[in-house]
């Protein structure tokens, strides 16, 4: 099934179909609810819609609540640790081909992707093999096997992250483009 539209991803993100990922909560009441109280990041269910990176919680609650009031669809997001980033980026695969857009910056991910490396089949393998754990490194795989011509943005970091237990990757997109 592609997945062509944010609204659609998320849903299935929230659903867990890809894997690991940090927590995520579709309103500033279910936020509350978890009993949450890390740094928030806020994110736009559509392409061009605003983005606020590593906030304090209530800071979060009371944008996110005034991003509601004025139409904009938002997801919030526990905070990914920056300092921690080993490396991001972008992976997919075009016919026989991998291809990987990444960074070892530690800065969040739109920032990193303004400058990127580019790898291409083994080098992307490779590059993919040293930073990621085993597990996350065969998760990557399974989701590119799963949603064929999709992209897959992601984060790796240097210790294990998200929701499922072993990884040091967490997922952060799948889209068809």
């Amino acid at each position: 099934m592609p997945i062509r539209f944010k609204n659609e991803m998320y849903e299935l993100l929230a659903q867990g179909a890809f894997g690991n990922a940090l927590r995520t909560w579709p309103t500033a009441q279910a936020v509350v609810e978890s009993g949450y109280t890390g740094e928030i990041g806020l994110r736009s269910r559509t392409v061009a819609g605003p983005f606020y990176h590593r906030l304090p919680l209530l800071t979060a609650l009371m944008i996110g609540e005034n991003l509601r009031t004025t139409g904009n669809s938002i997801v919030y997001c526990e905070a990914a640790i920056d300092e921690n980033i080993v490396l991001q980026g972008e992976i997919c695969e075009v016919g026989p081909s991998l291809w990987l857009t990444y960074s070892t910056a530690k800065v969040q991910m739109r920032l990193a992707m303004k400058n990127p490396s580019y790898a291409e089949g083994l080098a992307a393998k490779t590059i993919l093999r040293s930073y990621l754990s085993p597990s996350s490194y065969e998760d990557l795989f399974a989701l590119l096997e799963l949603y064929p011509g999709h992209t897959v943005e992601f984060t790796s970091f240097c210790n294990f992250v998200g929701e499922l237990k072993g990884r040091s990757t967490c997922v952060w997109e799948t889209r068809l483009y």
